[in-house]
């Protein structure tokens, strides 16, 4: 994508934005139809289609130009034909989330009638008690998040609802992840994974974790704004190194939503998941503008060995991550990682020293 269509997709992935605001960015005509097809593909990709696609049409009653061009005639149909496509791949996403949704309820009512320590996360989750809806924010599958000695009893919940489980390959052992799949009604596959750890990767688990304890238990508090933060940030950080608007996006939404600045901090820490957390905020402040991460990055005083690991993951590096362009920040996510894994030897390394009499 270029700078202009990175900065567009930007503006119009934020759920939240005024799509009639003067001065948004806008796409340069002509539009084709491989323009806009290439549009609605990296929106998919990034997981940001459904505000994307709310934003357009809003765009386009309120007449606000989404293209430049002096023809206000091919301006208008430009945005119409944008809007009209993004409608098209918007619905087939509410779709799936309503069947996926259907499972997710279907499996909590299980986990509390059976008092099992495992709860649903990310994406049902973040689109009902963050973003407002299921027709907000798209996701394709249903993890969750499960106490070790629950995994067994889960599963078999999982199973009773016509999943059949996945026999899992190495990586998928050490990353200690359990697959169920179930092929559906419309003829589309959907996917349960359980996790034990949000970290998946052994070498980062040595640095960071969140597992059900750490983010739902009693003695965490509970399920909290301030604890879904910390899961995005490793979500977003550890599995994939925010190589998607979506992982920002939710960042954005939940610091939006309130976030209790000293809870924050002592679930990061316990978490160690500091690095992570000022990655996905320092992100959402660049290329959303919100004043609300900004200000949680802040008042979560950054270690100094933080900063590198920071900037490595830039706004360029997330908007061309889904591009033909993504080799070109492939290096900074490898060096990301690998600094992740360090995090126990930088922390240590700026301990005060005790000073002798």
């Amino acid at each position: 994508m270029t700078s202009q269509q990175s900065r567009w997709l930007v503006h119009y992935s934020d759920p939240l934005v005024d799509a009639a605001k003067a001065g948004a960015p806008k796409l340069p005509l002509p539009l084709a139809e491989s323009h806009i097809a290439d549009i609605a593909a990296q929106a998919g990709q990034h997981g940001v289609i459904m505000a994307l696609g709310r934003n357009v049409a809003a765009a386009v009653k309120a007449k606000s130009p989404l293209v430049t061009g002096s023809d206000e005639t091919a301006r208008s149909a430009a945005g119409k034909s944008l809007a009209d496509a993004l409608e098209s791949s918007s619905l087939a996403h509410l779709r799936r989330n309503m069947i996926l949704n259907d499972v997710a309820r279907r499996i909590n009512t299980r986990l509390l009638g059976e008092s099992l320590p495992a709860i649903v996360v990310k994406g049902p989750d973040f689109a009902e008690t963050v973003y407002g809806g299921l027709h907000m924010r798209a996701f394709s599958d249903i993890d969750i998040l499960v106490d070790p000695a629950a995994t067994e009893a889960v599963g078999a919940i999982v199973a009773d609802l016509g999943f059949a489980p996945v026999a899992p390959d190495q990586k998928h052992e050490a990353y200690t992840e359990r697959q169920f799949l179930r092929k559906d009604r419309d003829g589309g596959l959907s996917l349960v994974e359980l996790h034990t750890d949000i970290v998946h990767a052994p070498k980062l688990r040595r640095s960071m974790s969140l597992t059900h304890e750490d983010y739902a238990g009693p003695g965490s508090g509970g399920v909290t704004m301030a604890g879904r933060l910390v899961l995005a940030a490793l979500h977003g950080a550890t599995s994939h190194q925010f190589d998607r608007l979506q992982y920002v996006v939710d960042m954005l939404m939940i610091a939006r939503a309130g976030v209790d600045v000293q809870e924050l901090k002592d679930r990061a820490a316990r978490a160690g998941a500091e690095t992570a957390l000022l990655t996905g905020l320092d992100l959402a402040a660049a290329l959303f503008g919100c004043e609300a991460s900004a200000a949680l990055a802040r008042q979560c005083a950054p270690r100094r060995g933080t900063m590198l690991t920071r900037r490595l993951i830039g706004p360029a590096s997330v908007t061309n991550a889904q591009s033909r362009s993504r080799w070109r920040h492939s290096w900074r996510r490898q060096v990301y990682r690998w600094m992740l894994t360090r995090q126990p030897d930088l922390v240590r390394s700026e301990e005060p020293r005790s000073v002798a009499n």
